[in-house]
């Protein structure tokens, strides 16, 4: 099985998003992250009036959020976000996004993840109450218990 560090294209988090969960809980997540293989980025400073530009636009995504939005345009990447507010504000400024079974499938398609670890992963996000839509991860997990991708990708997640 190929590492996440492997991954292509690599995995960006924003060093805002970092900052938040860094404030939520003692855990240090760049290092983490980082660990696992994923890279960390900042918005670069001229885009930072495209995050003001957003949060006019939009007053439901957290500033944090924002700023990921903004990240994925200026890399010219697929947001990966299971909020609603996010993925609408996305996909009305035009960015592509999805969600987390679509990152878990795109994983398990590219080796890096095997069908049972992705399963177990979405089952670990259930009983931490993320809310994921249960038809969508029933279809998922059938396929990924026969060791397969489920490349359906409806909705985007």
């Amino acid at each position: 099985m190929a590492s996440l560090k492997e991954f292509s294209p690599p995995i960006f988090v924003c060093d805002v998003t970092v900052g938040e969960l860094e404030k939520r809980s003692k855990k240090r997540w760049k290092r983490l992250l980082r660990g696992i293989g994923l890279k960390i980025r900042e918005v670069p400073s001229d885009n930072m009036i495209r995050v003001l530009e957003l949060a006019e636009r939009y007053s439901r995504p957290s500033r944090a959020d924002l700023f990921a939005l903004a990240l994925a345009e200026h890399l010219g990447a697929v947001l990966v976000t299971g909020d609603r507010d996010l993925r609408r504000a996305a996909k009305e400024e035009g960015c592509p996004v999805h969600g987390t079974l679509w990152l878990l499938d795109e994983m398990v398609s590219s080796g890096v993840l095997e069908g049972p670890a992705a399963t177990e992963a979405v089952d670990a996000m259930l009983a931490g109450d993320r809310p994921l839509p249960a038809q969508l991860v029933s279809k998922y997990q059938k396929a990924w218990r026969r060791g397969r991708p489920f490349g359906g990708h409806e909705e985007g997640r």
